[in-house]
C-alpha cells in the first residue's frame, strides 16, 4: 500500500482534537522536561538524559529508541522522508495541523509510538548514549545544511524556522514521557 497517494489513510478527525483514546496514555509533564523552543533547549535535555543514572520511558519504546526516533526525524528534514502524504493532504490538513501546533506550542495528538512511515527500524541493542550522540549530530547536520530543507511528510514545505518549531515540539512531546531518576 502506498502512503504517498492514499488520502484515505489520513488520521480520523478525532486525532486533531486531542489524544486518541486507547492509543497513547496521558502525557505526564516531568520536571526533567521543560518547554523546548530552541535546539539549545534540546541539547540541554539530551545532556540531562545522558547524565541521569536512570532514564525510564513510560511508553513501549525504550528511551534509546525514542531518542533515535527524534534523531531520525531531524535527519529526514535534511535528507528527505521516505514516504509522504498526498499533496492534497499536506496542503490542507497537514498545513492546518502545523498552524495549530505553532499557536498551541504543544503536540497533543501525536502518537508517541508511531514510527515515521518507511523509516528504518530501531536496533534492539541501541544504547541511550549512542542515541543521544545521534540526536546531537542530527541537530548539527540540520544547522549546517543549506536551504531549502526537505519537504515534511505531513506538514509540507516548511521554512528553517518552522522546522525548528516542529522539531522542538516533537522532542518536547516525547521528552514528557521520559522520566529521569536520581540514583
Amino acid at each position: 500500500m502506498s502512503f504517498t497517494d492514499d488520502f484515505d489513510m489520513a488520521p480520523p478527525l478525532s486525532a486533531f482534537r486531542g489524544a486518541i483514546p486507547g492509543r497513547t496514555p496521558p502525557v505526564v509533564n516531568h520536571p526533567d522536561c521543560g518547554r523546548m523552543e530552541t535546539f539549545d533547549d534540546i541539547r540541554a535535555w539530551v545532556a540531562n538524559v545522558s547524565a541521569a543514572p536512570i532514564a525510564r520511558s513510560q511508553m513501549p519504546w525504550s528511551v534509546a529508541q525514542t531518542i533515535d526516533h527524534l534523531a531520525q526525524t531531524v535527519e529526514m528534514s535534511v535528507r528527505g522522508y521516505p514516504l509522504h502524504r498526498s499533496r492534497a493532504f499536506k496542503r490542507t490538513l497537514g498545513a492546518a495541523t502545523f498552524a495549530i501546533l505553532k499557536v498551541r506550542g504543544v503536540m497533543r495528538s501525536h502518537d508517541l509510538t508511531e514510527p515515521v512511515p518507511g523509516a528504518s527500524r530501531f536496533s534492539p541493542s541501541l544504547a541511550v548514549h549512542g542515541a543521544c550522540r545521534r540526536l546531537l549530530a542530527a541537530l548539527e547536520l540540520f544547522e549546517l545544511s543549506p536551504d531549502p530543507l526537505q519537504e515534511h511528510f505531513i506538514y509540507g514545505r516548511l521554512t528553517r524556522d518552522e522546522y525548528i518549531v516542529a522539531h522542538c515540539l516533537h522532542v518536547q512531546a516525547h521528552a514528557r514521557v521520559i522520566q529521569l531518576v536520581a540514583a
